[in-house]
């Protein structure tokens, strides 16, 4: 009977990991709420401490802050008109779409659509001057090491022995069939990967290389629809998250996509298609990956979504000051294993420190909810709960309603096939496998 018991508990645990390690988002008060409608685009960080975040206002003026102490207070180093630094030109800060950050230097691109003019904004000083260089390069990510640099430019790689003063261009290798470039996400100067996607095929692909491009190993993702970013932790776990459009208005279907093979294959592990069960936030922005389990999700309708199984269960961190319901996600990153930084529009950045200490309180809340086991099973399951409850509803992974029953202590699935099930019974959700 302990055996069992003890069962219980690390079944238990594991169904409800938010009420052991959920805190709440802290939001930044040194921030201006009313700057001319100011939204941050970009996030960046080169160690657990140092972090900056770019963005830009509704009249092109750019807003760049940095943190040293993992975003528990911010400063702007660039916050007003470029025109103040630069006396001869007149362009504006109006899409911020790449930067890079390290103890040495900033790089940020960025592209004025009046003029339609790119150019870079580089320090080498934390910000306290700036240099601004027009170019010809559409950029979409920069990565350096040390004095070597390597530039996305979309339909072409670029690569600086020079820190960054001048660029040689080479082409990307993939061929036309396989669409167009739309991200990247750099391991080195080296190894990276670039998102394709084909409009007129209706389908993408991920595209690694381990030689600057010169060969490429190329993998399907069996979803189309407009991917909005990607990330990995190491060689083989990924996360990939888009919207489906479905004709309704500016309304979409949006998804998360996993791997653990490098690629090879994916798994949609959340789809609002059955936001009843697992809740996606609509207008997904940004993924950032910390481990092999855990990863984070924003979107534009104030949800946070946190996993810590890989993706198993999710649940929504949205406590804080006036967090849910009131701001808007749109860029996020884990700065340390515990720390999770997030910005967005209305001037927006906030901090959120996950906590893995269990107290006995929480221990006492998760032991009032629903234990289900064995899980896996080969024929029952059997639930355990204090509250009383009118039905169980069983799903499949695509939210196809299997099964609708009112509340049992046991329940005989041996007829199911063999998978991945979610059982519902209130406003809680359960993963369970059967064999």
């Amino acid at each position: 009977m302990k055996k069992l018991n003890l069962y219980l508990i690390v079944i238990t645990l594991y169904l409800f990991p938010c009420a052991i390690y959920c805190t709440e988002w802290v939001v930044s008060n040194q921030l201006d709420s009313n700057n001319n409608g100011n939204d941050w685009n970009l996030i960046a960080s080169y160690d657990s401490l140092n972090c900056i975040i770019v963005g830009s206002d509704f009249n092109g003026i750019p807003r760049v802050i940095i943190s040293e102490d993992a975003g528990k207070t911010w400063k702007y180093i660039l916050n007003v008109a470029i025109s103040e630094y630069m006396k001869d030109t007149s362009l504006k800060f109006t899409r911020p779409n790449a930067v890079y950050y390290d103890e040495d230097k900033i790089f940020i691109w960025s592209w004025d659509n009046n003029d339609k003019q790119a150019y870079f904004l580089t320090s080498f000083n934390k910000g306290e001057s700036w240099e601004l260089k027009k170019t010809d390069i559409v950029c979409g990510g920069i990565k350096f090491e040390k004095n070597e640099g390597v530039l996305f430019g979309f339909d072409k790689i670029y690569y600086s022995s020079d820190n960054g003063t001048s660029w040689e261009v080479h082409d990307i290798t993939i061929p036309e069939a396989y669409g167009v470039a739309e991200m990247v996400r750099f391991n080195s100067i080296d190894e990276f990967s670039i998102l394709m996607v084909s409009q007129t095929n209706k389908k993408a692909w991920l595209c690694k290389t381990i030689n600057r491009g010169k060969d490429w190993e190329i993998n399907t993702i069996p979803y189309y629809c407009r991917y909005m970013s990607f990330k990995f932790f190491d060689d083989n776990i990924g996360w990939v998250i888009g919207r489906y459009p479905n004709g309704i208005g500016d309304q979409s279907n949006d998804v998360i996509l996993k791997t653990i093979d490098g690629g090879k294959s994916w798994q949609k592990v959340a789809d609002s298609a059955f936001k009843n069960e697992i809740v996606i936030p609509a207008g997904v922005y940004d993924v950032d990956v910390i481990s092999k389990d855990e990863a984070i999700v924003v979107g534009s309708t104030t949800k946070a979504l946190y996993t810590k199984d890989g993706g198993n269960t999710w649940e929504i961190l949205s406590k804080g000051v006036n967090v849910y319901g009131k701001l808007l996600f749109k860029v996020v990153k884990f700065i340390a294993p515990k720390t999770i930084i997030a910005g967005g529009w209305d001037n927006f950045v906030a901090r959120y420190e996950l906590d893995d200490n269990v107290s006995v309180e929480d221990y006492e809340k998760v032991n009032e909810e629903v234990i289900i086991y064995a899980n896996p099973t080969n024929d029952f399951l059997q639930l355990k709960s204090n509250n009383t409850l009118d039905k169980i509803e069983i799903f499949s992974a695509l939210g196809i309603k299997i099964l609708e029953t009112e509340y049992k202590d046991k329940i005989d699935v041996g007829r199911l096939s063999a998978g991945v099930y979610f059982l519902k019974t209130g406003d809680t959700v359960y993963k369970f496998v059967k064999m």
